[in-house]
């Protein structure tokens, strides 16, 4: 399933986040109340009336694979990419993190 964290959410626009939306009503057969909104709120995302909200559409993507993803955006997935600098930070913190963390047990 797709994480929206790992997405820049404001490279899709309106008519991609119905896409979304539409793709995950008809084809996942998914309702208004998985995605956490009123029936009402849903219908008029879907008819293009109001916009849908970064909440709705993250919940529609938890709901896709990325292949599915990348089909209905035809290719263009906005990934969010990090300089390699910041992936190699945060993986030493993360492992210096959990390093103290196994120290810390072995020692109590």
């Amino acid at each position: 399933m797709v994480d929206c964290y790992l997405l820049n959410l404001t490279q899709i626009d309106e008519e991609q986040r119905r896409a979304i939306i539409e793709y995950v009503v008809k084809e996942k057969k998914i309702g208004p109340k998985a995605f956490g909104v009123t029936q009402g709120y849903l219908y008029e995302v879907r008819r293009g009336k109001t916009k849908a909200s970064d909440r709705l559409l993250c919940r529609a993507l938890s709901f896709l694979t990325e292949d599915e993803l990348r089909v209905i955006l035809k290719g263009n997935v906005p990934w969010i990419t990090m300089p390699t600098e910041c992936i190699e930070d945060c993986v030493k913190k993360c492992l210096a993190r959990c390093f103290t963390k196994t120290q810390n047990r072995e020692i109590e």
